[in-house]
């Protein structure tokens, strides 16, 4: 059985540029994506599937098109809150995200709070994330409790995914 899966959420934009449509309804289409794709991956029996929706490097995007981005974001925050304790479903989100709006980094917390003890599938959003940051901020914090030579294990403990 397959125990995780992870989506590299790119292409939306172009997708619906193919179509002659404007990439703000790629962006909202992947949203609905993500949804079956959660729930097909909860039915096929995988523990974790993790999507990454925002990098680091997405903030260097057009200004408008982050922030139709962050619009997004914002509505399938407001609908995990509405259905993912009827879904059963636990939601992580790794990355930066106190670099994110703050409505948005809290909204994060918040349904990160309201799910942490659902049972069924994990699912993992990248938010501002990168992985040099994700390393980085993972010898920061060893650096922080003192270390001052590291194993491989203590790096794995200290990233984001550590859980």
């Amino acid at each position: 059985m397959i125990e995780h899966i992870a989506f590299i959420m790119d292409g939306n934009g172009r997708w619906a540029e193919r179509r002659h449509l404007p990439r703000k309804y790629g962006h909202k289409m992947g949203t609905k994506t993500l949804e079956r794709t959660i729930k097909q991956c909860a039915e096929l029996g995988v523990k974790f599937v993790t999507f990454y929706a925002f990098s680091t490097e997405n903030w260097s995007r057009p200004k408008e098109e982050v922030d139709y981005l962050f619009y997004t974001f914002r509505e399938f925050l407001r609908e995990v809150e509405k259905k993912s304790v009827d879904k059963k479903y636990r939601v992580r989100f790794i990355g930066n995200i106190d670099k994110l709006p703050a409505d948005i980094a809290d909204g994060c917390r918040r349904v990160m709070l309201e799910t942490e003890k659902e049972e069924g599938i994990t699912v993992v959003i990248a938010m501002n994330y990168g992985s040099w940051e994700e390393v980085t901020n993972a010898v920061n914090v060893l650096l922080e409790k003192g270390k001052t030579a590291v194993t491989k294990e203590d790096i794995i403990e200290a990233l984001y995914t550590k859980d």
